[in-house]
């Protein structure tokens, strides 16, 4: 699985992973157990056995990358939300495991509401470069820039994807590139080894 189906994956890998798991569901029955422990063993056997399968079923059916590193497909770098924002569902038919997909669309209560500032700075004071971007989504992620190391620790494990690092003239940097799509869980503000996130929310949350 590691080898075949791992964070970095093909097709043609993903394809010889399974091949590989079904040769290995030939030899089940011949498994034997002298005590319960044994026992339970074979039973996790085909139950590691079933979900190899159904990991490289999904991931060989989902032609995009989606929540890198979790899923990133060599072979399709990029998040495609057009065709592939929802949920690959999985269903066994007999030996077999069909996939279909379930589309996902995201609504925010404040889209359109609630204009945003980004109080941030670009490598400098916010009154030397001070941003104009603006935000449209319910709590988003700040960066603070003179903070930021460029680690790319918040694009690593954005549970949503929503943040990608992007190259200037003075290196790495990250910024919300799908902000509509922002779970505002958090985690990238948790996980910033230099404390360089932090979350906005609507005033009337805080008056709450």
């Amino acid at each position: 699985m590691a080898e075949h189906v791992g964070v970095m994956r093909t097709a043609e890998g993903i394809k010889t992973g399974i091949r590989k798991l079904e040769r290995l569901e030939t030899f089940l029955d011949e498994m034997k157990a002298r005590d319960l422990h044994e026992l339970m063993r074979t039973h996790e056997t085909r139950s590691l056995l079933q979900v190899g399968k159904m990991m490289g079923k999904a991931a060989l059916f989902r032609c995009e990358s989606r929540n890198k590193p979790y899923h990133h497909r060599l072979d399709f770098p990029e998040t495609d939300d057009k065709r592939w924002c929802g949920l690959v569902i999985l269903e066994k038919k007999g030996n077999d495991i069909s996939c279909n997909f379930e589309p996902i669309v995201y609504q925010n209560p404040y889209a359109g509401k609630i204009t945003w500032e980004n109080p941030g700075s670009r490598r400098g004071t916010a009154r030397e470069k001070k941003s104009s971007l603006k935000w449209r989504n319910l709590m988003p992620p700040a960066f603070d820039y003179e903070k930021c190391t460029g680690c790319g620790t918040c694009d690593a494990l954005c549970p949503a994807d929503a943040i990608y690092m992007k190259t200037d003239d003075e290196g790495e940097t990250p910024y919300l590139k799908y902000p509509d799509e922002c779970w505002h869980c958090g985690s990238c503000r948790q996980d910033c080894p230099a404390e360089a996130i932090t979350i906005l929310f609507p005033p009337d949350m805080l008056s709450i």
